[in-house]
């Protein structure tokens, strides 16, 4: 919280401004008045253990070269950019085949990105063993 929010402390109250993103844009700023203890427990709860630092976007999020990182992270994971992948089904000939060609290789579960498969893993033995007989 900046000074500038800070309007008047007096008799064990703090006054301040807030802005109520719920209100309409014209009434979005709002004043509050705290009692001192619970302004003061309020602020401390925003503030971190020693050690620890406040990181608000980093590495290939990170606002100045994020185009640029996110374009060589769809390269290395070898994607097409999002336009293109419409593009492709756009120009193909059979637009619903080649929508269900690309439900069939979606991740069943999130439905999010392409799935491939890099390996089968052989089944234990003890899945193949007969149950224990508990009679």
């Amino acid at each position: 919280m900046s000074n500038n929010r800070l309007r008047h402390i007096d008799d064990g109250h703090v006054c301040f401004t807030y802005t109520d993103y719920r209100a309409h844009p014209g009434q979005a700023k709002k004043t509050m008045t705290l009692a001192a203890m619970e302004f003061i427990r309020r602020f401390l709860s925003h503030v971190l253990p020693l050690g620890f630092h406040r990181i608000r976007y980093y590495g290939f999020l990170a606002p100045r070269r994020r185009a640029a990182q996110l374009a060589r992270c769809r390269h290395l994971l070898a994607t097409l950019k999002p336009d293109a992948t419409i593009a492709a089904v756009a120009a193909s000939g059979d637009a619903a085949a080649a929508a269900r060609r690309e439900a069939a290789r979606r991740c069943p579960v999130c439905h999010q990105g392409p799935m491939r498969v890099i390996g089968h893993l052989a089944r234990p033995a003890w899945l193949h063993a007969d149950p224990l007989d508990s009679s």
